[in-house]
């Protein structure tokens, strides 16, 4: 009798542990009430897929040396257009954001894998003359390197992990998260790439959605299904999310900070950042595709352009002096870009008298890397000025051709290059001035 009063004691708790299990396992099933807002879909990388090859494979990307030839006419043949796992969830985002959505869709991180495989397409088409061939070639065989900034992983689970549970501001260094400073780790699976740099890329930590440490939860909100829930972190008051691919930029705004600049003064946001009719703020947006009728300081780039000064010098022998300072990055130019700026002088009578051009590059900085991809040949392109903001003012002095010019023009034209070492002809205009003296 006691032998089987101890077994039904026993069995007890095993049965109220059975029958947990079993309604905490129903309950989980159930499908959500329904809501105009559908869950939100996490997607993570994948493999490559199985017509590229497989896992044996992936360990070359992830090591950053050649990727598998057969990957660059599949790359080609990616319809962007077509809608992925990944694209529908970050569309999703938009359904709360969107105004923010719609700059980044504008924006040069929603194209950033259009773009790179634009210029792959222009840099290894030999019969163009853009590029070096030598440069075409290594890029064939190193596309992995251009991924690490064009379709990156999501950081904060890979570079950033941990970060986003720190909520004091002086404890995100580099000595203590080391992988801040390193550049993203490329993704593997094609269809995630249309989507370029997303909201997932730097906003989602693997379980939570990340955001600036001065949102407000929205209360009426925590109980919709599909709510994103984010997570304020003192992270996005700093510009490490920026270091993985501007690291020159970045830096260069260290630079300034330790030259007594305030902290704000030095925020990447602070520029980088549209507003809406009524001026408040939305998301950021790059430059070069800014709202100019929203953003409330001159287009940076444009601005740039603004604080030449030009002086002739008139008569017998006549000469011309130009002065340009920056007054408007507070940052390096872009890490391997150039703007090239054309001074056209005609005198009274139209004719020519000077032409020259001006170039803002980092090629002195740059050449010693790009030599490795050349194969040791000469890299080509022009030294110019960094044009930090801490140098000096650039000043440029010619003298004209001809004799007796009393009057005249003068035409400033310049473009914007992907990379210093191309052709000027894939250089896109971004600011034509005339000037009469």
């Amino acid at each position: 009798m006691k032998k089987h009063e101890t077994s039904v004691f026993i069995s007890l708790p095993a049965a109220i542990f059975l029958l947990v299990a079993l309604a905490l396992f129903f309950f989980q099933r159930r499908p959500p009430a329904s809501h105009p807002h559908p869950p939100v879909v996490i997607v993570q990388d994948s493999l490559l897929p199985q017509v590229i090859d497989t896992a044996e494979r992936l360990s070359v990307v992830d090591s950053l040396e050649a990727l598998p030839d057969s990957l660059n006419p599949f790359i080609q043949k990616i319809d962007l257009r077509a809608p992925t796992e990944r694209s529908l969830a970050v569309k999703q985002c938009g359904t709360c954001h969107p105004r923010a959505y719609q700059n980044w869709k504008d924006g040069p991180h929603a194209n950033s894998f259009r773009s790179m495989r634009d210029l792959y397409d222009t840099a290894t088409d030999t019969t163009l003359g853009y590029f070096p061939r030598a440069y075409g070639n290594w890029l064939h065989q190193n596309m992995s390197v251009c991924f690490q900034c064009h379709v990156s992983q999501n950081l904060f689970e890979t570079n950033f992990k941990g970060v986003e549970l720190v909520q004091d501001a002086r404890l995100i260094t580099d000595s203590l998260f080391p992988g801040l400073h390193k550049f993203g780790k490329p993704r593997t699976d094609p269809k995630t790439f249309s989507t370029g740099i997303d909201c997932f890329t730097c906003h989602y930590n693997g379980e939570r959605v990340i955001t600036g440490p001065d949102f407000k939860p929205d209360p009426s909100k925590a109980a919709m299904p599909g709510y994103c829930n984010p997570l304020p972190t003192p992270f996005f008051t700093t510009n490490a999310n920026c270091y993985s691919c501007h690291h020159f930029s970045v830096e260069s705004m260290e630079a300034n900070l330790a030259r007594g600049l305030e902290v704000e003064e030095t925020s990447c946001i602070r520029c980088h950042q549209t507003y809406d009719d009524e001026g408040n703020r939305t998301h950021y947006d790059e430059w070069r595709f800014a709202d100019q009728k929203k953003h409330p300081s001159p287009h940076p780039k444009g601005g740039l352009f603004e604080t030449i000064d030009v002086h002739v010098t008139k008569g017998e022998t006549a000469s011309l002096t130009l002065d340009w300072y920056n007054s408007v990055t507070p940052h390096a130019l872009s890490e391997c870009g150039e703007v090239v700026l054309e001074v056209l002088v005609r005198d009274q009578n139209g004719r020519q008298v000077l032409k020259e051009d001006i170039r803002l590059n980092r090629k002195s900085e740059h050449d010693t890397l790009l030599l490795t991809q050349l194969d040791g040949g000469d890299p080509p392109g022009i030294d110019g000025y960094a044009f930090d903001p801490c140098d000096p003012p650039v000043r440029e002095e010619f003298v004209l051709e001809g004799k007796n010019i009393r009057s005249g023009k003068i035409y400033l034209t310049a473009i914007d290059k992907a990379q210093y070492w191309a052709d000027d002809r894939i250089g896109v205009k971004i600011y034509k001035k005339e000037i009469a003296f």
